[in-house]
């Protein structure tokens, strides 16, 4: 047994609302995806995909998927272990 307090972190609807009001919902998609991901094949990732893209610029690599009209912003960046989407397919 911890001499540290237990606490219960549980909030009620009203609290949930009320914490989302003031600091807005939580993010469950990306636009860096063409499907949620997870969808896919079970033990698949993205970058064993073949819409996987690394796209180097300067001194960085940046990973994209290419089904999705990538930007040079972070909002469509993707990592490499994400669990797949529907859309993955086999690398060649």
């Amino acid at each position: 047994m911890s001499d540290l307090p237990q606490f219960d972190f549980a909030m009620s609807p009203e609290q949930r609302a009320l914490f989302e009001r003031i600091h807005g919902k939580k993010k469950t998609s990306s636009k860096a995806t063409p499907a949620p991901r997870g969808s896919g094949p079970a033990g698949e990732f993205c970058k064993g995909c073949r819409h996987f893209v690394r796209n180097a610029q300067w001194s960085k690599t940046y990973f994209k998927c290419g089904l999705i009209r990538a930007t040079k912003g972070p909002g469509t960046d993707i990592r490499a272990n994400l669990p797949s989407c529907s859309q993955w397919e086999k690398q060649a």
